[in-house]
């Protein structure tokens, strides 16, 4: 990894400890885990040997404190994909930015980390154009604040209603009707951006975490053939779309589909 990369990390540990310190009493394991963090990166740096086994213990810990103690933040995640990325666990990582991104898609660390995860995947596949159209219609959520989107909603329905209030008890007012119609139907638009969010996070998306895993056309590698050239590498992202025996349909964002062992993938939603 290059100089210019693990010194990006380092700087988001320290900015992500100190916006963390603070926190609640359950808190005190994940200090501890970005301490340790901290400690291996160090270490990397004074090409220790022992440096990738603190990291290894500060990525465990970091994922103890988000699945065990509900620590649910965009900083957590954002410094587990980081111990994951100096670890070569693409995979891992790609899906611990995925579900930072999903707590605040505003995030730039987040952004970043998944811009640099994405560019260390050696098998790319470049987005088809229903995909290129659906990442065009969910830019907003790097610009627009939901608390915005929220606030926006709650005012112009208020105001749609409350206008009608007034124009029913003001009947010499007839005037207001338009006016109410219209703030009720720009209401319509930043509740529909919620929602839409809402459904891409409710989805089956997956990722690829384990490495060299051939692509087959049908659930079983004994009978089907590859669909792709080459073995698909850790990281790359699709939609869990069929769970077969022990194997799972995914469609991948050029369009294509293709069979992988169930173990080899794992989902940014996990089932409750």
């Amino acid at each position: 990894m290059n100089h210019s990369c693990l010194f990006r990390i380092i700087l988001a540990i320290v900015s992500i400890s100190c916006c963390l310190t603070n926190a609640q009493d359950h808190s005190s394991t994940l200090t501890e885990a970005l301490d340790k963090l901290s400690l291996g990166i160090e270490r990397l740096e004074a090409q220790d040997q022992g440096a990738e086994a603190i990291i290894a213990e500060a990525a465990s810990e970091l994922a103890n404190a988000i699945d065990e103690q509900e620590v649910q933040s965009s900083g957590a995640y954002h410094a587990l994909g980081n111990a994951y990325t100096l670890l070569g666990e693409h995979g891992y990582a790609m899906i611990a930015f995925r579900r930072g991104e999903q707590i605040n898609p505003r995030d730039p660390r987040i952004q970043d980390s998944l811009s640099y995860v994405r560019d260390q995947i050696q098998i790319q596949v470049e987005p088809n154009i229903p995909n290129r159209v659906r990442a065009a219609l969910i830019s907003w959520r790097g610009l627009i604040p939901r608390s915005i989107l929220w606030w926006s909603f709650i005012s112009l329905f208020t105001l749609g209603w409350a206008i009608l209030i007034l124009r029913i008890c003001a009947r010499q007012l007839p005037s207001l009707r338009p006016l109410a119609i219209t703030c009720l139907a720009l209401a319509c638009i930043p509740f529909a951006a919620l929602g839409y969010e809402w459904s891409l996070d409710q989805g089956k998306p997956g990722v690829v975490v384990l490495y060299e895993i051939n692509a087959m056309s049908g659930p079983d590698d004994a009978i089907y053939t590859p669909v792709y050239a080459e073995p698909l590498s850790a990281g790359v992202e699709g939609t869990l779309r069929e769970v077969r025996d022990d194997w799972a349909r995914l469609s991948l964002i050029d369009g294509t589909a293709c069979w992988v062992p169930l173990d080899a993938i794992s989902r940014i939603n996990p089932p409750t």
